[in-house]
């Protein structure tokens, strides 16, 4: 039995023939009479939609759309059709809408509503801190620093004393030759940052969210606010009140601008700078306040003929970019007024921590657990006044050779009272090497703060002791 001669494939079952069959397809479904070319194909079948101009021209949006509607240069489109207009061809069953062509697209954002951001801080905190402690200081330049007869540096110095030439980092022995009549006062970091926390508790009852900035001021968002004046005043009068430390407070658009506006207030006040305003504030201002300018920017600024803020616009940013790379971008955005970074802002601190120095070689556990019994007492009152309560506790430990060594423990349970903390702080000591080395000093710092209410809404996992 013969076998039958091979049967001629018909062009439908060729490849060339599938391909020549779809596009017909292709063609029939869209129309051949349209004058607008259509890729098909896979980015054909994975579009979403496809937009097409009079003239032809294709866009692809993502989505799953596999069949796009088109109209020819010469038709009269759907309803409301304009020639110029891109028409977005969506999934069968919706609406095609309408695209503008020009530089404001039809439905364009609403626009955003300006931030107002609060930035508020205790000028030269060491030394306002020194003339809250001791009165007699209210009326004369203080300066800060190490011991003139050990080469000491000044740290801080008051606004006179500035205004007389003392300047940060100069020994202290020049910045009293300079000012004769200010009191030089040693540093003392222990009460700085006691005043500092105190400052921040203060700060957080008016404010929920701080940002701090250093240990003397924060900032704060208040674009909700309807009188973000009041707030401010009524903050700089409760930190009178409460520290009889002086304050000042800027109010602008963005953290930078804010900071600039409390810095032209002085020793004490409010600076508002409201919305249009913000190029008269800065150009006048000398383009060392910019951030991110110092002396060797600055030096290149002044070869361009750049002195102030108004110079360095002028400059423009093309220029900028040219002399400085990418960082004369962000200069040019902040001399404009430009700043929109975050207030990256937190409830409350993230931990809290007390130090003391213990005399001689501390070597006796009973006096080591009253020092610790001490520091207790100052961190329970700490959580009480920011009702807090915290959930893991860290043990110091600085030894006479100036060695150190940290114990710390995660707690299955928050504490906030002194007898629960020195309790923890004891167990800590038991893992030190108590008694075989004497002891200079102590710290506890407690961490995974969290509001007293959140702290008792925690259930236990497994009730009853599972």
């Amino acid at each position: 039995m013969g076998s039958a001669p091979p049967t001629e494939l018909s062009p439908v079952h060729s490849r060339s023939g599938r391909l020549a069959a779809r596009a017909a397809r292709g063609r029939r479904e869209r129309g051949h009479r349209c004058n607008c070319r259509v890729r098909t194909g896979r980015s054909l079948r994975r579009a979403h939609c496809v937009a097409l101009s009079p003239g032809g021209r294709r866009r692809l949006a993502g989505g799953g759309a596999r069949i796009a509607r088109t109209w020819p240069e010469r038709a009269s489109g759907p309803p409301g059709f304009r020639r110029g207009t891109r028409w977005l061809a969506a999934r069968p069953g919706r609406v095609a809408r309408p695209r503008a062509s020009g530089p404001h697209p039809v439905g364009a954002r609403a626009p955003i509503v300006s931030r107002c951001i609060l930035f508020a801080e205790v000028p030269c905190f060491y030394a306002s801190v020194e003339r809250g402690q001791d009165p007699a200081l209210a009326e004369r330049p203080v300066i800060v620093g190490g011991d003139p007869r050990k080469h000491g540096v000044v740290l801080a110095a008051s606004t006179d004393a500035a205004g007389a030439g003392v300047e940060l980092e100069m020994p202290v022995v020049d910045a009293l030759r300079l000012c004769p009549q200010a009191r030089a006062v040693r540093t003392d970091m222990p009460l700085y940052r006691e005043v500092s926390r105190r400052l921040f508790t203060c700060l957080r009852r008016g404010f929920e969210r701080i940002e701090p900035f250093g240990m003397a001021g924060g900032y704060v968002d208040v674009s909700g606010a309807t009188d973000a004046s009041s707030l401010a005043e009524n903050l700089r009068l409760r930190v009178r009140t409460e520290l009889d430390l002086p304050m000042r407070v800027g109010i602008a658009s963005g953290k930078f601008l804010a900071r600039l506006a409390a810095g032209e207030v002085g020793e004490e006040g409010v600076r508002c700078i409201d919305p249009g305003t913000e190029g008269d504030f800065l150009r006048p201002l000398p383009a060392t306040r910019i951030d991110g300018v110092g002396p060797k920017t600055a030096a290149t600024l002044v070869q361009h003929a750049a002195h102030t803020i108004g110079d360095v616009v002028n400059l423009g940013v093309d220029r900028l970019e040219e002399i400085f790379g990418s960082h004369g971008r962000r200069i040019f955005a902040l001399a404009s007024g430009r700043d929109d970074a975050p207030v990256r802002a937190s409830r409350h601190p993230q931990s809290l921590s007390r130090e003391v120095t213990i005399g001689g070689e501390g070597t006796d556990r009973s006096v080591l657990g009253e020092h610790l019994l001490d520091l207790a007492r100052h961190l329970e009152g700490e959580l009480s006044r920011q009702g807090l309560a915290a959930e893991r506790a860290v043990l110091k430990v600085r030894y006479i050779d100036q060695a150190t060594q940290t114990r710390s423990q995660v707690l299955s349970r928050a504490v906030r009272s002194a007898p629960g903390i020195h309790e923890v702080a004891l167990r800590l000591l038991e893992r030190a090497q108590v008694g075989s080395r004497p002891i200079r000093g102590l710290g506890l710092q407690l961490g995974k703060l969290s509001a007293e209410a959140e702290s008792d809404r925690q259930l236990e996992l497994f009730p009853g002791g599972r």
